[in-house]
C-alpha cells in the first residue's frame, strides 16, 4: 500500500483530497505548513508527495526544497496548481505547468482535477520509479546499521544512504563501495559513521547513484576500520557499564595534566576530553557530546579510562570543591557582560530586559553550545540550568537578577508548532538574536523579521548569527537595516552575545 505525503496550506483543502486518495486505497497524511516538507516525507517514510499548497511561489519553493534535499531528491513529486477559465490566465497555468517538470515534478494535473485520474497518475509515478533507484529499503531494527553498511562496502556499491530516526538526521554518500562523506547531527565522516552504528530504530533508504560519484577522499575513514573500531568501542563499554557516569553528572579535573594510562587507548581522544573538563569544570557527558564534534561512544570511554586513572572525578563524590582562579574570573567576565547590558539598555516599565534567542535546525547546537559552555562558577548556576533545559527539548528560558534591573532570555528551537508563539511575543522583546542554517529555512525567519520591521520599537536589537556558509543569506536578511546587527560569524560564546547586544543598545539610544 503506497504511502502519499499531501502538503496544502489549505487544511479543508488537504482534508478533502487525503479523504479522496484514502478511498482510492492510498495511506495518505497531511502536512499543511510549507516548512520542513524534507523532514516530514522521510518520518512518514512517503512513496510520494502531493504539493497542492497556494500561492504557486510557495509550492515551487516546496518543489526545489524536495529535489535539494538529498534525502528526497529521488522522490516522485506531483502538484497541483490553480487553474482559471480565461485563455490568458490560462496560458499562464500551462506555463508553469512547464515550469513544474523543468524544476523536477514528475507530473501536474490543474485544479479542479479528475479523483481518478489523481489516483491513477499516483499509482503510476509510486509503481514506475526508476528501476534500481530504491535498492534497499526497510528498518534498522530489522537490518542492523553495521549490517547495511557492511553491505553495501562489500559489494561495491555507489549512492546515498538516508536515515530518518528520532534522534539526528543522517546520511552518507558511498562511490564503490568507498565512503566519500557522512553526516549524522554536526558531526562529519568517520566520527559521524561511529555515532550512527549505535543507532537501533529507524527508517534507512539507499538510493544507488545515476552518475560517476567524486573519488573518496585519499586520507579518507576506511569503512572496514570504522565497523573494526565501533565494535572495539561497544565491547569496551559494555565492560566497564556500571561505572559511566549519568549523562548530567558533573565533572571536576584532578589533575593538571593526564597521567599514563594502562591498556590501549586506540586513539581515543582522551586529551580533548580531559581539557574541556579541566577548563569547563561541571561539564558533564549531555554537554560534551552536543558540543564536541566526536561519536559519543568516544568520549564516554575516554571519561571513564580519565575516571579508573584518578585524573577527573564526578563532584558527588568529591567532599568539598573549592573553584579555581580560571574559573571564579570567567564567571566575574560573565557577570560583568550581564551588568553591562543592563546599564546600557532602556528596560521594561517592570524593570525587566527580554532577549529572545532563535536557532533554525542545523544551527540549534552552536546556539546551545553557549549556554552548556558557560562558567558555572561565581553563582552562575542559572546558565546551567538552561543548558540541561536545551539538552532535553527543543527550548528554555531563565532569568538573572541585579541590582539594575532582570535579564530574562527566552532560547527557542524555531519550528513550525512554535512560530505563533515566537510572533506573540516579539513585541516585548528589547533584543532578538537569530541563528541562521546553512540551508534555507523557509518562510520562519523572513516573517519574524518583517514583523520586527513593522511593530517593535526603535530600542529592539536584531542580531543576525551567520554560521559557516550562511554570510550571503544573513547579510541580505538585514539589507537596508541600520540598526541590526549582522554578525559575518555566529559569537562564539556567552559573554560574546551579551555584549553584542550591549553595543546594539547603545547604538539605539
Amino acid at each position: 500500500m503506497s504511502k502519499v505525503l499531501v502538503v496544502d496550506s489549505d487544511a479543508v483543502s488537504g482534508i478533502l483530497t487525503v479523504d479522496q486518495l484514502r478511498s482510492e486505497g492510498f495511506v495518505a497524511v497531511l502536512h499543511d505548513s510549507s516548512l520542513q516538507v524534507a523532514d516530514r516525507a522521510m518520518e512518514e517514510h512517503a512513496d510520494a508527495v502531493l504539493v497542492a499548497t497556494s500561492p504557486a511561489q510557495s509550492a515551487f519553493a516546496i518543489l526545489g526544497e524536495l529535489r535539494r534535499d538529498s534525502r528526497t531528491e529521488a522522490l516522485p513529486i506531483m502538484m497541483l496548481l490553480e487553474g482559471e477559465t480565461s485563455s490568458a490566465v490560462a496560458g499562464k497555468v500551462a506555463r508553469e505547468g512547464v515550469r513544474a517538470l523543468r524544476e523536477g515534478a514528475n507530473h501536474y494535473l490543474i485544479k479542479p482535477y479528475d479523483p481518478e485520474e489523481l489516483a491513477l497518475t499516483l499509482s503510476r509515478l509510486v509503481s514506475t520509479r526508476s528501476p534500481g533507484r530504491s535498492l534497499l529499503e526497510g528498518d534498522l531494527s530489522c537490518y542492523p546499521f553495521w549490517e547495511l553498511l557492511q553491505f553495501l562496502h562489500q559489494g561495491d556499491k555507489s549512492g546515498r544512504l538516508t536515515l530518518a530516526s528520532r534522534k539526528k538526521p543522517a546520511d552518507l554518500t558511498l562511490s564503490s563501495g568507498r565512503l566519500t562523506e557522512a553526516r549524522y547531527g554536526t558531526l562529519r565522516r568517520g566520527e559521524a559513521i561511529i555515532a550512527m552504528l549505535r543507532l537501533e530504530a529507524g527508517h534507512f533508504r539507499f538510493v544507488p547513484a545515476t552518475t560517476d560519484l567524486a573519488e573518496p577522499p585519499e586520507d579518507g575513514p576506511d569503512v572496514k576500520t570504522l565497523l573494526m573500531e565501533a565494535a572495539w568501542l561497544r565491547d569496551e563499554l559494555r565492560a566497564r557499564q556500571p561505572f559511566l557516569p549519568d549523562r548530567r553528572t558533573q565533572l571536576r579535573a584532578l589533575l593538571t595534566v593526564v597521567p599514563p594510562l594502562g591498556g590501549p587507548v586506540r586513539g581515543l581522544p582522551i586529551e580533548e576530553v580531559f581539557e574541556r573538563i579541566r577548563d569547563q569544570p561541571g561539564a558533564t557527558l549531555a554537554t560534551m557530546c552536543r558540543t564536541m564534534d566526536l561519536a559519543p561512544q568516544r568520549i564516554e570511554l575516554s571519561v571513564l579510562l580519565l575516571l579508573e586513572a584518578g585524573a577527573v572525578a564526578r563532584v558527588e563524590d568529591m567532599a568539598s570543591y573549592q573553584p579555581t582562579t580560571m574559573e571564579i574570573d570567567a564567571g566575574l567576565l560573565l557577570d560583568l557582560a550581564v551588568d553591562g547590558l543592563l546599564s546600557s539598555a532602556n528596560v521594561g516599565r517592570d524593570g525587566t530586559l527580554r532577549l529572545l534567542l532563535l536557532g533554525e535546525a542545523d544551527s540549534w547546537d552552536s546556539l546551545v553550545k553557549l549556554f552548556a559552555t558557560a562558567p558555572s562558577g561565581n553563582g552562575n548556576s542559572v546558565w546551567f540550568s538552561l543548558a540541561r533545559q536545551l539538552e532535553r527539548g527543543g527550548g528554555g528560558s531563565t532569568t538573572v537578577r541585579r541590582p539594575q534591573g532582570t535579564l530574562s532570555v527566552v532560547v527557542q528551537l524555531l519550528n513550525p508548532s512554535v512560530q505563533p508563539r515566537v510572533e506573540s511575543i516579539l513585541p516585548l522583546c528589547h533584543g532578538v538574536g537569530i541563528w541562521l542554517s546553512r540551508d534555507d529555512g523557509g518562510t520562519a525567519v523572513p516573517r519574524i523579521l518583517a514583523r520586527l520591521t513593522q511593530g517593535p520599537g526603535p530600542d529592539t536589537t536584531v542580531l543576525i548569527a551567520a554560521a559557516d556558509g550562511t554570510e550571503e543569506r544573513s547579510r541580505k536578511l538585514a539589507a537596508g537595516q541600520e540598526r541590526w546587527w549582522n554578525c559575518p560569524a555566529a559569537p562564539r560564546s556567552l559573554v560574546a552575545v551579551l555584549q553584542l547586544f550591549e553595543r546594539g543598545t547603545q547604538a539605539a539610544r
